[in-house]
């Protein structure tokens, strides 16, 4: 399969950057990586809000253990985007590595709400 190169016909001035934004919109790519990027950040941004809570509540975990715990999937975010991002560079494949590490976020995410904290 032929790899697409995508190209951009600019209309206007730079200083008009409306033709170029509503081209970019029209790339079916673009709206899936924009889907994609609020769906992530919506069960982010609901996990660092609301697990701590989660784990105080119904697994009777103090505030600073909930706290540390919920840091820590954010910190093992942070590694996990930087490794796939240079295995992506090196391997030159992107797909191979997106279905093992939504399931392992899935297993994850099971596994911290069926944690028992003392």
């Amino acid at each position: 399969m032929k790899n697409k190169q995508m190209e951009w016909k600019t209309t206007g001035t730079p200083k008009d950057t409306t033709g170029m934004l509503a081209q970019a919109f029209r790339i079916k790519e673009i709206k899936l990586f924009i889907l994609a990027y609020v769906a992530f950040m919506l069960a982010n941004q609901s996990f660092n809000a609301l697990l701590p809570t989660f784990y105080q509540t119904v697994r009777g975990m103090d505030a600073g253990l909930s706290g540390s715990l919920t840091g820590l999937i954010s910190l093992t975010q942070v590694f996990a985007g930087i490794l796939s991002g240079v295995l992506m560079t090196i391997t030159g494949k992107r797909k191979i590595f997106m279905w093992p590490l939504l399931i392992i976020l899935v297993l994850g995410c099971l596994g911290s709400i069926s944690f028992k904290g003392g």
